[in-house]
Parts: C-alpha cells; structure tokens; sequence
C-alpha cells in the first residue's frame, strides 16, 4: 500500500486500519456495481423507447393512429420484451410519442434510429418485430404505400447483410408459423429496388428526394436543376433555386425543408394545395410553397406563384386568401409568434415552431418575390 498507509496503519492499528481499507474497497465496488446496474437499466429504458417511436411511426406515418394501430404496437413490445404490455398501461406513451413523431422528416428519422447498428442484436431483433408488426397490420387491412415504404427504409437504413436478414425472416416465421423462405419470399420483393421504384411512381408523395436535400453536407452547386435549362425563366428559376437552399441551410433544420419546397421537388403537394385553396391559379407559375397541415400534404398553408400569394390556415371560420403580387406595399415579421403579416393581412406558420426558421422563411420570401415577379 505504500509508506503512507504504513504510517497510518501505526497510529489506528494494523487490524483497524486494514478493515477501514476493506470497508473503503468494499463501498468503491458496490457503487461501481449500482452505477453498472443504472446504466444498463438507462439503456433498456432508452431500447424500450426507440421501439416504441419506431413501431409507432411505422403505425402512423401517412394515416391516423387508430386503436387497432395501437393494440398492434402494444403486441409487438410484448413479444419483444416477452412480458404482457398492455396498450391501456402504455397508450399515454404511445400519443406522447406520435404527437412528437406527426410530420417529420421519415428519412431523417431513420438515420437517427440507424444508430442501433452499434448494436447488431437489437437491431436485428427490432428489425425483426417490425415485419412482424407489418404483418400485424396487413392482417387488418391497414397497411399504406408508406408503411411498405417504411419497411424498405429501415431494411436500407439498418443495413442489414444477408445472413442477419436470414436470422430476422426465420424468427419472424417462428411469430407467424411460417418457414425461412415464405417469410423471405414475402418481403424481399416487396423492398426490392424495383418494387420500390414502381411504388414511388403510383405514389409521388412516397418520393422524399426534396427532403434529402435538407441534409447538412449537401453540396449545393451539385444539386442544381437541369430542367430549366430551356426555360426562358431559366436564370430567376436558378436564382430562386440558389436561395430557396441558402435558406434551408441557414436554418439547418430538416422540418424546415420539409415544409418549404420548391415546386418540382413535390408536386403532389403543389397540387393537393391547387386543388385546396389556390383554384384561381391556373396558367400561373408555381414558385414556392408551405405545407402548414400535420402529414405536410399541402392542404393548408401558402404558395408564392409569379401572379400571387395564395393562403389558407385550413379552418373551418376562414376562407382561402390571395395578394397579388403587385399589391404588396408592406411585410412584416413576427417570428416569436410564427406569422406574417403582409398588406395587413397575418398569414400563419405555427409549424415551423421557432423564431429562426420563420425568420428564414419571411427573408427568403422577401428576397424571391420580386423574381418571382419577373417571371413570365
């Protein structure tokens, strides 16, 4: 131990002194011990909350999160955690978390959750429980294009090589009583690339390249659009381009480029917009638009064309509005509060949550709209 526990050990007594250094080892041990235990018990915590939010997603992406979606939720966590969880003990879990989840960006999800590849187990095994939920809820009649979509994301997100999806397709047939192979059958060509691709083409809302472009490394002078190339608004489209993504990176936030978009980055959204609250804009340019409903379909919100500024807060007490363009002599932001006001009129952008992004937003519309203007 040393000259200095041997001096101590003189003055207390050899006997004392060794049982003060045995109480001391003793209670160094037990609180490593209690401190190994409440780690492993925080990171069960954390497992248990990351299935839950993925089930739940996977439950509620793109349709309303029905009881039969939640009881479905509340037998894959039982099977998964080989306890009895019933969906009247974790129901106040399963909306805290949907409300969190309700219009995020789906491929930004995934690469967060992809961080359970430092796990393989687990993430096989959650992996594994999510067909099962997927066939949970085909058994209900309740799977959408986005659901199968889901399926295809995780399967690319997680990484998975043959041998692990072998592992997963033949534990999945012990749950449904099916072999290896008729799982495999099953739900390798429904994620297959060219299931996939004719997928995005019967659904274009399922194509998420526009909120790829929101992520941070993106190299903006690669991510020009070469359809303007023989368009005689060719250059203010490009301008507009180059500050529509100076904008999304400013604000570094996925949900702001989820909700903000260029027209040709999701045109189902401009259409569900046309189709709501901008009917008078035929022969008129599309220039930008905000999603301002829950799943980001374009229902309410704006959209900027080259003629106006169409919106709809999508209530029941307040009818679609439109500025022309040339109108406008006045803007104002109020960004703690999440609107606009443009020629005394407030437009409303609560999705956007905080004051950065709707300050984004406001300088972007106030730098595009005299190009937007100039377009023919």
């Amino acid at each position: 131990m040393g000259f200095g526990f041997e001096i101590f050990k003189g003055k207390i007594g050899a006997a004392l002194a060794d049982s003060v250094i045995d109480g001391v080892a003793q209670a160094v041990e037990s609180n490593a011990i209690a401190q190994a235990q409440a780690a492993q018990a925080a990171k069960e915590k954390s497992d248990r909350q990351d299935m839950l939010k993925t089930l739940i997603f996977m439950v509620s992406y793109n349709m309303n999160l029905e009881r039969s979606g939640k009881k479905a939720i509340a037998g894959a966590l039982s099977r998964f955690y080989d306890e009895d969880i019933s969906l009247f003990s974790i129901e106040d879990q399963i909306d805290a978390a949907y409300t969190e989840l309700a219009g995020k960006n789906p491929k930004d999800f995934f690469n967060r959750i992809a961080a359970i590849n430092d796990d393989r187990a687990h993430a096989i095994l959650m992996y594994t429980y999510i067909l099962y939920l997927y066939t949970e809820l085909a058994s209900e009649n309740s799977v959408t294009p986005a659901h199968v979509y889901n399926v295809y994301l995780i399967k690319k997100y997680f990484a998975m090589n043959r041998a692990e999806l072998a592992e997963c397709y033949k534990a999945l047939g012990a749950l449904v009583e099916q072999s290896t192979d008729d799982v495999a059958e099953l739900f390798e060509p429904l994620t297959g690339e060219e299931a996939i691709r004719l997928l995005k083409e019967q659904n274009p809302a399922l194509i998420y390249e526009g909120e790829i472009k929101a992520i941070p490394e993106m190299d903006i002078s690669q991510q020009k659009q070469t359809i303007f190339e023989t368009d005689p608004n060719a250059e203010k489209l490009k301008e507009i381009e180059t500050l529509y993504y100076e904008a999304v990176h400013s604000v570094g936030d996925t949900n702001f480029a989820t909700r903000v978009i260029l027209p040709d980055l999701q045109p189902a959204v401009v259409h569900m917009a046309v189709a709501t609250y901008a009917k008078d804009c035929a022969g008129e340019n599309a220039v930008l638009l905000y999603a301002d409903d829950i799943n980001c379909e374009g229902k309410s919100g704006f959209l900027l064309t080259n003629k106006k500024f169409y919106f709809y807060a999508g209530t029941v007490w307040e009818k679609p509005k439109s500025i022309p363009l040339k109108t406008i002599i006045s803007m104002e932001c109020r960004a703690k509060k999440q609107e606009f006001v443009i020629n005394g009129m407030k437009i409303i952008v609560p999705y956007l949550q905080k004051p950065a992004p709707t300050e984004a937003l406001f300088n972007l519309l106030q730098k595009i709209i005299p190009l937007a203007m100039e377009i023919e």
